[in-house]
């Protein structure tokens, strides 16, 4: 399921995608597995009803007027009615990153340091979501090349590298889910990183196993206000690993709790 994605990218040669695209590596079955839908009636709001299988299985995860719930920042992720639900599309509190990124989000340049950046002509309100960090999901081996290839050109890297912990039983196990925009993406991919980041990813599933990665809001985001989130992906369950300095890029984030550094994951080497 596709929202409704207006925004383009300011550099003909990147291809604009509203959300996560197969690329070398990926695994094709999670694109073609549908994840099952509930059974409630269309005049029904999913998440009032008890008979409701997906609300009973994953719980709250906003609010009536479609702002997330605050324990999710800290859960497994969100898993949204999908395509094959039976409940009201526009009505169900269970649907939001399936539409589509924010209105009125605007891309421009932050200085010859940051580059591009990510802001809202509009108030943001804490909880909010404000679009997809989208682009190519690859395997690890394909990620280290791209990255090796990066690195020696002394290009931004946009590779995120997403860590889920699952608990089974008595075991655990992580699932990694790795995301590359850098030719083909959406607009999150303008987002720029910060120390005391005013935005988060929390993972959303929909149609298929794939988790999507939504942007919400952890405060309130003034007009204009640039939009930042921690590219260590800080509030999910598993960190990425820290590198030297020499490896790493300066942050200019200008936040008092800066490392000086932007986050790097070892784990591309």
């Amino acid at each position: 399921m596709e929202g409704d994605d207006d925004y383009d990218h300011p550099q003909q040669d990147l291809v604009y995608s509203p959300t996560l695209v197969p690329g070398r590596g990926a695994n094709l079955m999670e694109f073609e597995n549908q994840l099952l839908g509930c059974d409630c009636l269309d005049e029904e709001v999913c998440l009032s009803s008890t008979s409701c299988q997906t609300a009973h299985v994953c719980q709250l995860n906003y609010t009536s007027n479609r702002i997330l719930i605050e324990e999710k920042w800290d859960s497994a992720g969100i898993v949204e009615c999908n395509t094959q639900c039976h409940c009201s599309v526009q009505r169900c509190f269970n649907r939001l990153v399936q539409f589509g990124p924010r209105k009125n989000l605007e891309i421009f340049i932050c200085g010859p340091q940051k580059g591009y950046g990510l802001r809202s002509q509009d108030f943001i309100p804490k909880g909010a979501f404000i679009c997809e960090y989208a682009g190519e999901v690859i395997g690890l081996d394909e990620a280290k090349c791209r990255f090796k290839s990066l690195y020696a050109e002394r290009k931004m890297n946009y590779i995120f590298v997403l860590r889920e912990v699952i608990s089974l039983s008595e075991s655990t196990s992580v699932i990694e889910t790795i995301v590359d925009p850098s030719l083909i993406g959406n607009i999150g991919r303008y987002i720029n990183h910060s120390c005391d980041p005013n935005s988060g990813i929390v993972p959303v599933r929909i149609d298929t196993p794939i988790p999507r990665l939504g942007i919400f809001a952890k405060k309130n985001i003034l007009p204009g206000e640039e939009i930042t989130y921690d590219y260590s992906g800080g509030g999910l369950p598993s960190q990425p690993h820290k590198a030297s300095a020499y490896e790493r890029k300066p942050c200019y984030c200008g936040a008092k709790s800066c490392v000086g550094y932007l986050p790097f994951d070892s784990s591309l080497l």
